[in-house]
Formats: C-alpha cells, sequence, structure tokens
C-alpha cells in the first residue's frame, strides 16, 4: 500500500493484520482433519506455494525475487526505521502478545483449544468443536505474525520472499519443538536457544552450529516434551499412584 499507492504505512496495520487472518482461514479448513506429520507436509506445502507466488510477482505488487523496497516508514517527521523505535516496538509486541495467550489460556476458548490438543475425539464428545478451534487457532497465529511482519517491513523499510523461506519455517517448529508445544515459557527459552545463543557464540563459527545441533538432540532425548512443557495443573494422587 506504501510502495505502491503512497498510502501511510500505519494505515496498513489492520491490513497486515486481517489479511493474514483471512487468508490462514482460507488455507486451514481444507487441511484442518489432517493430524501429525500429514498436517506438517500440508503446511509446509502451502509455504512453498506462497514463496512461489511472491517471487513470481504476484498482481504484479509483490516484486518477485527482489521483493518490495523505498518503504517510507515516516509519519509527523518521526522516522520510525529507527533502531530504538522499532526495538521498543517490537518488544510492545511482544508484551501485547503474551497478554493476549496469557488471558486466552484461562479463558474458555484456551481451555477448548487444550482439549482438541489432547484428544479431538473426547473434546466433540462433550461438545466441542474441534474443527472451528482449529481454524480459530491458524487464523490467530497468523493475525500476530502480520503484525510482526510489518514491524519487520518497517525495520529494514523493505521485504522479500527470502526473508521468508523453509529454513524460517523449521527454525520456528524447532522452537516449539525445544521449548514446549503450548507453554510461554517454552516458547521463549526456545526462541533464546534457537536465536540469541547462536549469535553469542557468533566467534567460534566453524563449531557453534555443531555444537548446537547436538545441544538441540540431547535435549530432544531428555526432554522429549520441551524444557518447559505445558502444565495444566496435577491430578489427584490417588489417580496417578500405581495399586
Amino acid at each position: 500500500m506504501n510502495a505502491h499507492f503512497g498510502l501511510n504505512i500505519f494505515l496498513a496495520i489492520p491490513v497486515a493484520i486481517i489479511v493474514p487472518a483471512i487468508v490462514a482461514i482460507a488455507i486451514s479448513a481444507p487441511i484442518v482433519h489432517l493430524r501429525g506429520d500429514y498436517l506438517l507436509v500440508a503446511t509446509v506445502g502451502f509455504n512453498i506455494v506462497f514463496i512461489q507466488m511472491l517471487r513470481n510477482n504476484f498482481l504484479g505488487i509483490t516484486g518477485g525475487d527482489d521483493g518490495i523496497f523505498g518503504v517510507d516508514a515516516t509519519m509527523f517527521g518521526v522516522y520510525f526505521d529507527d533502531p530504538i523505535i522499532v526495538y521498543f516496538m517490537a518488544f510492545g509486541l511482544l508484551l501485547l502478545t503474551l497478554l493476549i495467550i496469557r488471558n486466552l489460556e484461562r479463558s474458555k476458548a484456551g481451555r477448548a483449544l487444550h482439549y482438541v490438543q489432547e484428544d479431538p475425539i473426547a473434546a466433540e464428545s462433550i461438545g466441542i468443536n474441534p474443527r472451528f478451534y482449529r481454524i480459530f487457532s491458524f487464523a490467530l497465529g497468523a493475525a500476530i505474525a502480520g503484525a510482526a511482519g510489518f514491524i519487520f517491513t518497517i525495520q529494514y523499510t523493505a521485504v522479500s520472499p527470502s526473508a521468508f523461506n523453509f529454513m524460517t519455517s523449521v527454525m520456528f517448529f524447532a522452537i516449539v519443538l525445544v521449548g514446549g508445544k503450548a507453554s510461554i515459557p517454552g516458547v521463549l527459552a526456545g526462541t533464546f536457544i534457537m536465536f540469541v545463543l547462536p549469535e553469542i557464540f557468533k566467534g567460534f563459527e566453524t563449531y557453534r552450529y555443531f555444537i548446537f545441533g547436538i545441544a538441540m538432540i540431547v535435549s530432544m532425548v531428555l526432554r522429549p516434551q520441551g524444557i518447559f512443557p505445558a502444565q495444566y495443573g496435577k491430578l489427584p494422587k490417588y489417580v496417578t499412584e500405581d495399586k
């Protein structure tokens, strides 16, 4: 909108949130009945198709392999691509996202999502619609990703398909595996391990990814549910103890 039509970039915020959510609903609706590896393969397939659409200059607005450059990130004379401003915008989005997810966890919808994740058949037997809540989770994740993509575009005043390749998706998936799914502390720990630690040991360019890969394997063997798996309360002792 900014690069092609000259509109203020901040007018794109609702578009950056709503459009990804709508696309996620349209994409996830046919595949939410899949589970496990089948769902993973389907989403990876959509990822590849989407990147190819961007590289082929979809509708003449995505810029092909070069992407979109020259985004004007100024308003009222303030340059929002300044690193300090970008930092506080990103940190604010992080806090807002944590607040949303934390409130979701404690809500009726959050409990329903947990039941669907653990056993969709049992969840459906007590009146929960697994299809609805799976599509809802896709849409919510896409909306948050759209907001993050908006800040990414402001930071670099550009965006291209190469910034969102297949390996980026693998990294995000690894964050959940290492940290623990459905767990806020787990996602934060996974992000630290996957993104911060490699930068700390950047001086050991030759060995850091080797050690990093070994550490991931060890964590998966010792903590298959992640470093901080989700906790939903404890069952009474008389239920768990062996007789």
